[in-house]
């Protein structure tokens, strides 16, 4: 039976200036303007400032810098002024800085066959004097002619939708939605040249990179050669959890328990709980917990398998992620239903006061967990306090991982990288103890608002 909640207690984690950096990739090329020896490209990751006469990037301007969202679908220069248009504003810089006002949902383009450039569809084309540019959907902005030439920085994340991040090999490796790995290596992000784009998660075990993805589980050693694990079952791996020398795996229909150091063997377990659906998986002390779309949670357990749904008493059958605790209970992050928190024995209760009921991320964080929705991101400890963070470029948070004193944040629209020296609490308010409010009824600047002293 579902236990009663307990109203959190809220806090605001970051300053009010927001995150120390926002990283985006700037491939997906929009519009062009030209104005008083400088180029404009707007773009999916930002605007970016060129320099008309070296080439050189001048500057990305993001929503550190005011822009309402990273993905900027318009650009112009009225009247001396910059305006760059959004889906759902109009921004205008004043000084450094956009200020933006917000406007009707930009209209797309009209239909057209579409012209190729580098094996890019081409968006849009302008020529300034004797040189004509070309803004590209996925391979940048170029400069044609007899040598085309790119102008669009390479070192860059490999997309705007960040899924999965882990430290390998003194680098920060990152799994994308669409558009395969890239690393950091502290100075600059490089793209990975590998057989996947599509990565649901990453893992590092016994000196090995794993990488779950839509073709199968792959392994690299050191970074530079991807094999496929084993065929499995045929069809993508969604989650990957390390407890101890077992690498666990979850495709949509069955749990893999993969040996590492090369003791053991292979082991699968098709339709663990009767789940056709498994999205996630974690494991600790020796406890594996698994979410799926149609069983809820499945506890794996002493060789048995126990599913936690609604016929068991929770709110939903639909969960997306799954984050174990020491004490054999977990964390479970559901479509709709906010978070949950499961007992040893199995017992739930609602955790409120996270950004949004539309969960897509549950991870765990030291004395509790980090918790990303379709509405914001929250760290939510084990006493029952909540970290509200703001900032984001974007509130659809998929991914959560501290590196030193730095935790970065996976958006849609990018990445955001706090620095922990940059936290600071702002002021605390006792919520109401409602469980969440509906998908959309939270933006990243009501978050704001409700954690403000």
């Amino acid at each position: 039976m579902l236990a009663a909640a307990v109203a959190p207690v809220l806090f605001v984690l970051a300053t009010a200036t927001g995150p120390d950096r926002i990283v985006t990739n700037t491939d997906n090329v929009t519009a062009l303007a030209a104005a008083d020896g400088t180029l404009w490209a707007a773009t999916r990751g930002g605007l970016e400032e060129y320099d008309e006469a070296t080439l050189v990037r001048r500057r990305l301007y993001t929503t550190a810098d005011g822009l309402a969202a990273n993905a900027v679908v318009a650009v112009a220069v009225e009247g001396g002024d910059v305006v760059a248009r959004t889906e759902d504003a109009v921004c205008v810089r004043r000084g450094g800085r956009f200020v933006c006002t917000f406007a009707a949902h930009a209209a797309g383009a009209a239909p057209a066959a579409p012209a190729l450039f580098e094996g890019a569809r081409v968006t849009e084309r302008l020529t300034v004097g004797a040189r004509t540019f070309v803004a590209t959907a996925g391979r940048g902005l170029w400069i044609d002619g007899t040598h085309p030439r790119a102008l669009t920085p390479a070192d860059q994340i490999s997309s705007n939708h960040i899924t999965a991040m882990v430290r390998f090999r003194g680098a920060i490796w990152l799994g994308s939605f669409d558009q395969g790995l890239s690393r950091f290596d502290g100075q600059r992000f490089r793209r990975v040249r590998a057989p996947i784009r599509m990565i649901n998660d990453l893992a590092v075990a016994k000196d090995a990179l794993y990488v779950a993805s839509t073709r199968g589980l792959f392994r690299s050693r050191a970074g530079e050669h991807f094999q496929r694990v084993a065929y499995l079952d045929g069809r993508g791996i969604t989650g990957l959890a390390v407890d101890g020398d077992t690498l666990w795996a979850v495709s949509p229909v069955a749990l893999w328990r993969v040996p590492l150091g090369g003791r053991g063997w292979l082991h699968g377990f098709p339709l663990p709980g009767g789940a056709h659906a498994v999205q996630a998986v974690d494991a600790a002390a020796g406890v594996v917990w698994m979410a799926s779309e149609d069983r809820g949670a499945i506890r794996f357990r002493g060789g048995q398998f126990q599913s936690f749904d609604r016929a068991a008493g929770l709110p939903t059958s639909w969960a997306v992620g799954v984050a174990a605790t020491a004490d054999g209970g977990a964390y479970l992050a559901t479509l709709r239903h906010g978070l949950l928190k499961l007992d040893a024995d199995g017992s739930a209760r609602p955790v409120p006061g996270v950004p949004d009921n539309w969960l897509l991320h549950v991870g765990r964080a030291g004395d509790g967990v980090w918790v990303g929705t379709q509405g914001g991101a929250a760290r939510v400890r084990d006493g029952g306090s909540i970290d509200l963070v703001t900032g984001l470029p974007n509130p659809c948070v998929h991914a959560i991982a501290t590196f030193d004193d730095e935790t970065w944040f996976a958006t849609e629209g990018g990445l955001a990288i706090y620095r922990r020296s940059s936290w600071a609490a702002r002021g605390s308010t006792r919520s109401s103890g409602s469980a969440g409010v509906r998908r959309g009824q939270l933006d990243e600047r009501d978050v704001f608002a409700l954690a403000r002293p």
